[in-house]
């Protein structure tokens, strides 16, 4: 590999590698100052209380001449003092830790933002030293082609789950539509009592609470979703391969049953089924998209170490 390839790949590394680190710490920098926040507040609270306490001890008032009959004031008024001294101590170092905590946030955030083409820029350089590599030919051809071939096919294979997920959770977002219309059509028939039977009435309501429009988007997406099963099915034979081949076929049952989808007559229960069916089959996609991942990684570090190995 040339001198300047290995310059801009080891650059490359480091950008990309500082952009995933970030990228991973963010979000627990996120989490603590918003912590640090909720500790700050509350104790700013405590402390507003403490010093309404000491004033109203060092006023006139009623309760105050009769703890300074009774000789209870100057104790009372020495104890709250203390505790005000402690509280204002308390409460400073909390707002100089939200201070620190969201000056390091916007510190990363602003890297962050720097960083924002370093995957970009490595994987550009990345393919580029792996064309050099595997042009000039040589025993470190195999091991990398052969590593490339796995990653190119993995990452095939995420982007059919990933789009299965995305279409998965489109269709659920249709069917609540759906599930409202059919809900509100029930209601408004209910309300109208034996006035809903009269065919023009019933025409308006359906007319209005259930517009084919939503049905055919049900149904095209219904039928989306079942290709991105098919897709996703590896052909294996553990339970949760025979279950999702089985969701795909009730997924491909269900955008026929909708043809007779009728505001009034369908029932809840089939639409709940069918959500039922869609939501399973979500959750089976989940683990084998997590699984695809960590191998894409896997593979990316190989591939990774086997470009920075060539000579």
């Amino acid at each position: 590999m040339r001198d300047d390839l290995k310059a801009r790949l080891y650059d490359a590394t480091q950008r990309y590698e500082t952009w995933q680190r970030l990228r991973a710490e963010l979000p627990g920098s996120h989490e603590r100052c918003s912590s640090q926040m909720y500790q700050f507040n509350r104790l700013e609270a405590a402390l507003e209380q403490a010093q309404q306490e000491v004033h109203r001890l060092e006023s006139f008032s009623i309760s105050g001449l009769m703890d300074s009959l009774l000789g209870r004031k100057e104790a009372k008024l020495s104890a709250e003092r203390e505790r005000l001294s402690t509280l204002q101590a308390e409460c400073d170092e909390a707002g100089q830790a939200v201070g620190d905590l969201d000056t390091e946030v916007r510190r990363m955030e602003e890297q962050l933002k720097a960083l924002q083409d370093a995957e970009t820029g490595f994987q550009t350089v990345c393919d580029e030293a792996e064309r050099c590599i595997l042009d000039a030919g040589g025993p470190e051809c195999d091991p990398l082609r052969t590593v490339v071939e796995q990653f190119q096919t993995l990452m095939e294979r995420q982007r059919r789950l990933k789009r299965g997920m995305d279409c998965g959770k489109q269709v659920l977002d249709k069917l609540n539509t759906l599930s409202r219309t059919v809900s509100q059509a029930k209601g408004k028939m209910a309300a109208k009592g034996q006035m809903g039977a009269i065919p023009g009435l019933v025409h308006d309501v359906v007319a209005s609470a259930a517009p084919r429009s939503v049905v055919k988007q049900v149904q095209s997406g219904l039928q989306r979703f079942a290709e991105c099963i098919n897709e996703a099915d590896d052909g294996g034979d553990e339970p949760d391969d025979v279950d999702l081949r089985r969701l795909g076929t009730a997924v491909v049952a269900a955008q026929a049953q909708l043809e007779g989808f009728h505001p009034i007559t369908t029932e809840a229960s089939d639409l709940a089924r069918i959500k039922q069916d869609v939501s399973t089959a979500i959750s089976h996609l989940k683990p084998k998209l997590k699984a695809a991942d960590e191998r894409t990684v896997e593979l990316q570090t190989q591939r990774l170490e086997l470009i920075q190995q060539a000579p």
